[in-house]
């Protein structure tokens, strides 16, 4: 899993969601629940706010080989918004 802490360094403690049941929103989309992928079990929902916060958790993330799901309003209808890996 990613570093938490450098993450929260990033862009703050309330911005960095680690918890299964506070992110469980960001692992659905509007997928039909048949056909709908399984999310990933260790999820890390961070939300920057500009885009310097951005390349700073792309450039933690590519050091730590971590894969990252881009994520808008969800509201998608092909799983793509459900982080799998």
């Amino acid at each position: 899993m990613i570093d938490v802490p450098a993450l929260q360094g990033i862009v703050g403690e309330d911005w960095v969601i680690t918890r299964r049941e506070q992110a469980q929103s960001y692992l659905v989309d509007e997928t039909a629940l048949p056909i709908r992928p399984e999310p990933a079990e260790n999820v890390v929902v961070v939300k920057p706010a500009n885009r310097e916060e951005i390349a700073e958790i792309l450039k933690l993330a590519n050091r730590e080989k971590t894969p990252v799901y881009a994520r808008g309003g969800g509201t998608g209808n092909i799983g793509g918004a459900i982080p799998t890996m």
